[in-house]
């Protein structure tokens, strides 16, 4: 065990893979895996089994679904001003940051990292702990590879999410139709109650789960890949059509939503 430890922001996919063995063998550390699970419908056992097979030496799943809903997927929702990859991702920033402080202190480490290449996330961290040392392997090879001429800056790969589609728990729960894996088509509708999003195809839930099965469900038809929590297309469409009131029923094809009906509660209950 190395004296030196890193708490490292791990999504399991390819960029923080590569950060795992890049941090320590550059700072001959022990890098401790960080996965904060904020719905984005990915099973985190998975990826915290996956953080070891990379090589990190310990991991903490943090579960900040609530947090997250609350503090920045409602007001993202209710804005309806269209969000860019850029700032769907960054959306996530805040929480991940606090996550990143938090486990650095019950570690004992005076560094953490994240595979991102946004400086974003940089300053999120030191706003709450400006002592902390923040390092971004994927960044650091970026700009290494612009220099040596070998990536266009146009080409954000280290950006690119891994095409792994989501898979729903139990086939027919959600009223999803279509086996488990990639949906073609599918249909689901999302009830507003004030503006906040409460039911999936009629089945109440709270923040959090709601979150999750929309971001499955996106994960199968593949809507926005690059999002990190694919809830918020689906969400941001149904809001725009409903003015956060009622039902919207979207139906999605492979890769977008295609469509929306809205229905007022009075008719819902009519």
């Amino acid at each position: 065990m190395n004296n030196q430890r890193i708490v490292l922001a791990f999504n399991g996919h390819p960029a923080s893979c590569a950060a795992v063995k890049r941090l320590a063998d550059a700072c001959a550390a022990d890098v401790i895996a960080l996965i904060v699970d904020v719905g984005q419908g990915e099973d985190p056992e998975e990826v915290y089994g996956r953080a070891f097979t990379c090589g990190a030496s310990n991991a903490h799943v943090v579960d900040r679904c609530e947090e997250f809903a609350r503090r920045a997927v409602v007001p993202a929702v209710q804005s309806l001003t269209p969000l860019d990859e850029r700032a769907l991702r960054q959306l996530t920033y805040p929480v991940i940051a606090a996550a990143l402080v938090d486990v650095a202190r019950i570690e004992g480490a005076d560094t953490v990292a994240h595979a991102s290449v946004d400086t974003t996330l940089d300053a999120e961290i030191h706003a709450l702990d400006p002592a902390l040392r923040v390092l971004a392997p994927a960044r650091d090879l970026m700009h290494q590879r612009l220099s040596a001429g070998a990536v266009h800056p146009d080409r954000h790969l280290l950006l690119r999410r891994a095409r792994t589609p989501g898979t729903l728990s139990t086939p027919g729960t959600l009223g999803i139709p279509g086996t488990l894996g990639t949906l073609e088509t599918a249909t689901v509708t999302i009830g507003f109650e004030a503006g906040v999003p409460r039911s999936v195809n009629g089945v109440a839930m709270e923040l959090p789960e709601l979150i999750e099965s929309l971001s499955l469900i996106g994960r199968q038809c593949h809507i926005d890949d690059s999002n990190p929590v694919p809830a918020l297309v689906l969400l941001q469409g149904a809001y725009r059509a409903s003015a956060g009131q009622g039902s919207v029923t979207l139906r999605l094809q492979a890769g977008s939503v295609v469509s929306g009906e809205s229905r007022t509660n009075s008719e819902i209950h009519a």
